[in-house]
């Protein structure tokens, strides 16, 4: 089960994205279990990770370059979008 899920998880995700907008109501009903659903699949994720050939990785300089890459341009984008949405607000 666990590699039938690590190999079409991409293919299940946008199927359930599809059916939560084809079927609202079992959308929302299933919300409140969404925590528990998301805890399993990113568990399921890690243990089908090749951990030794990740922490091999996780040792070298230009994985942590990307990283930061990344953090800093989620951290300015969020930055500059709060401003924009203070600056929407104020007028109304």
């Amino acid at each position: 089960m666990l590699a039938f899920i690590s190999k079409h998880s991409s293919l299940l995700l946008m199927l359930a994205a599809v059916f939560g907008f084809l079927l609202p109501n079992a959308s929302k009903a299933l919300f409140p279990y969404l925590p528990f659903i998301l805890f399993f699949l990113m568990l399921f994720t890690l243990l089908g990770i090749q951990q030794q050939i990740l922490i091999k990785k996780l040792a070298e300089r230009q994985i942590w370059g990307y990283a930061f890459f990344h953090a800093a341009g989620y951290h300015s984008s969020a930055a500059h979008l709060q401003r924009y949405w203070v600056q929407i607000t104020h007028y109304y």
